[in-house]
């Protein structure tokens, strides 16, 4: 049989393409914060391997991985925010917060992790293949330094459990679904202010109720 044909590749990606997020909301209902001024991403898989030769392996050894353990760690640089300068990421924040002497499910987070090849202008270039949702245990450790060092910290995140594959983010959206309403009832001559929650509605450009067209802002896709 002849050798395989090789075919040259193309350039490579760089590592800033990962684009991690946290959820405040519910799992059903998500809400997703971006955790930005990442300097260095590492996500890491741990297998456990067991050796299952028996005597019919003819002295062979018989790996298998019988588990495995899954993490992310990434340095944050401790910015402010561009429009508020008594404030910091509200991403960092919130990673911070869960693994500030917490314990338990308060220091249990639900993240979600992808690629994003973009170009200098914040256009795809390249493939948005992976992308993953896991739940993880929170480390927030602030790295010091010397009097004109930068200020930055360590996030370490434990997998809980298997991490699921996802479709992407920039998928294509699906279609326009309410979950929830809330109020679920109102009089007849309307001006109840209602929350409505799903998924999907990034970009919406009118709410009916019946025939009638509402007011209305979108405070995020769900």
């Amino acid at each position: 049989m002849p050798a395989t044909a090789r075919v040259p590749l193309g350039p490579a990606t760089v590592n800033r393409k990962w684009w991690i997020d946290l959820n405040s909301g519910t799992y059903e209902i998500p809400v997703w914060t971006p955790v930005n001024g990442i300097t260095d991403f590492t996500p890491g898989y741990e297998p456990s391997l067991q050796d299952d030769s028996d005597f019919d392996s003819l002295g062979a050894g018989s790996d298998v991985v019988t588990a495995y353990k899954w993490s992310i760690e990434l340095t944050v640089a401790r910015k402010v925010k561009a429009d508020d300068p008594e404030a910091y990421d509200p991403g960092q924040e919130a990673l911070r917060t869960a693994a500030s002497k917490k314990t338990g499910l308060a220091n249990v987070v639900d993240i979600r992790w992808y690629e994003m090849n973009l170009d200098d202008n914040g256009e795809v270039i390249g493939p948005l293949t992976e992308a993953h949702r896991g739940f993880a245990a929170a480390q927030f450790a602030h790295e010091g330094g010397a009097y004109d060092a930068l200020s930055t910290a360590t996030i370490t995140l434990s997998g809980r459990g298997a991490y699921e594959d996802i479709e992407h983010p920039e998928a294509t959206p699906a279609v326009p679904q309410v979950l929830a309403l809330s109020p679920a009832t109102g009089p007849d001559s309307g001006g109840t202010l209602v929350l409505i929650s799903g998924d999907g509605f990034s970009g919406a450009v009118k709410v009916l109720f019946g025939a009638e067209k509402a007011e209305f802002a979108v405070l995020n896709d769900n």
